[in-house]
């Protein structure tokens, strides 16, 4: 757990509101898809940080740009109050540092603006996540 009480490292879990990290293909040359999604510690209800990636041909160690629907970040405040980082006037990065196809391992960094339904922002910054996947 980090300073923030954000869990880093832990097993997926694909119960509602669990912390997962998914990594899939349609096929075995892709697309691939990766969500991530990050809970705070002991706050199952609220705040949680969702990142993913859809329809890339290849999950690289590269820098994704979030700037549309196959490619976002989102800070989920409470049920009804979402922040999103896919529109022009946000966004934000996905950086895959690692990824283990074989073992299931990914890790990367990401930071971001996101906007609400009401235009509130926030900042998400040096967020980080070493995570097994499914």
């Amino acid at each position: 757990m980090d300073k923030f009480g954000w869990r880093k490292n832990e097993s997926p879990d694909l119960n509602p509101g669990g912390n997962n990290t998914i990594y899939n293909a349609s096929s075995a040359s892709g697309p691939y898809n990766i969500t991530i999604v990050l809970r705070q510690y002991g706050n199952e209800q609220s705040s949680m940080i969702g990142l993913y990636i859809k329809d890339i041909q290849d999950i690289a160690t590269t820098t994704y740009i979030l700037n549309s629907s196959e490619k976002n970040g989102y800070y989920q405040k409470t049920l009804l109050d979402v922040y999103n980082a896919n529109l022009s006037s946000v966004g934000g990065t996905i950086t895959i540092n690692y990824i283990d196809k074989i073992n299931k391992i990914i890790s990367g960094t990401f930071s971001f603006k996101a906007i609400n339904a009401s235009g509130q922002t926030v900042n998400v910054s040096e967020g980080r996540f070493d995570k097994k996947f499914l």
